[in-house]
């Protein structure tokens, strides 16, 4: 499919157990956007050029694999309130942050190539486990805001401006 335009390309809500797979998905809002949703499969979609490239609000047990996402506004990918997500084998690249976690736990973050966004993966109130991704030319290369036990492990920094930026929350 070609989803171009539109306040949001895909919407689920309280939707489970679908597959996403090969859109090309560009200029819309949202670029695929899940709310209270579990079991997806979002997989080998091309994302570009959306206010927001995959949005997950409130979704557990999703699986957003072997997507190019691509100039999206900010950002790439988005946890919000959902846990136990996996998110691997993306391309994200030239997004306004390549993937922001809030408020989200135990979601798994690996192998993914995070390259030149404002910020690879930002951190906020979150506890997840990030490991053995490629996080290059990104201003920062991780964020950590208010969050606490994270491991985050085997990743490949490289020419960040930051390669890890921490700030203690009050």
């Amino acid at each position: 499919n070609k989803i171009t335009n539109n306040s949001v390309g895909i919407y689920y809500w309280l939707s489970g157990h679908d597959l996403i797979s090969e859109n090309n998905i560009t200029a819309n809002g949202f670029g695929i956007q899940v709310n209270a949703g579990g079991e997806n499969n979002i997989i080998k979609n091309n994302i570009t050029n959306n206010d927001q490239g995959i949005s997950l609000s409130s979704s557990s047990n999703n699986r957003i694999h072997g997507n190019h996402i691509t100039k999206n506004y900010d950002p790439g990918i988005h946890l919000f309130l959902s846990s136990n997500n996996n998110v691997s084998q993306n391309n994200i690249n030239n997004n306004g942050n390549g993937i922001w976690i809030s408020d989200s736990s135990n979601n798994n973050i690996s192998e993914n190539r995070i390259t030149n966004n404002c910020g690879g993966i930002h951190l906020e109130a979150s506890s997840n486990n990030i490991y053995e991704n490629n996080i290059t030319n990104n201003i920062e290369g991780i964020f950590v805001g208010g969050a606490s036990n994270n491991i985050i492990h085997h990743n490949n920094f490289i020419n960040n401006t930051k390669q890890v930026y921490d700030i203690a929350w009050a």
